[in-house]
């Protein structure tokens, strides 16, 4: 469970960056 959350929050903090270098 640990390891899947750990995954998650690393994809989205991923995601958010590809976000933010998208909008800018």
């Amino acid at each position: 469970m640990f390891g899947s959350l750990a995954i998650c929050c690393f994809l989205l903090s991923h995601l958010n960056y590809f976000n933010l270098f998208g909008i800018s």
